[in-house]
């Protein structure tokens, strides 16, 4: 790889990452350091399914509500912070 083509490769990673939301910004970056893979798509594969599944502090969820099409509420939130459960 060139001078050049590196370069140019930063800018594009660079503006890829200011894409990425805040709030997901600090997990992600953190979860792409702890990964074992080297490869970019690898790593990729690694974490898409765990942010999938989780809800980070700051992030912004939309929740749809209604038990028909006729009638359904939208509801865009932010997460504050969690709350954890207790096992009884």
């Amino acid at each position: 790889m060139t001078y050049q083509e590196a370069a140019r490769s930063e800018v594009r990673a660079k503006n890829r990452l200011e894409a990425i939301p805040d709030a997901l910004r600090k997990p992600l970056l953190l979860m792409m350091r702890q990964t074992r893979q080297s490869n970019i798509r690898d790593a990729r594969d690694d974490i898409f399914p765990f942010v999938t599944r989780h809800f980070f502090v700051d992030e912004e969820v939309m929740a749809v509500m209604g038990s028909n099409e006729r009638h359904v509420s939208l509801y865009i939130c932010m997460l504050i912070h969690y709350i954890l459960a207790s096992v009884l």
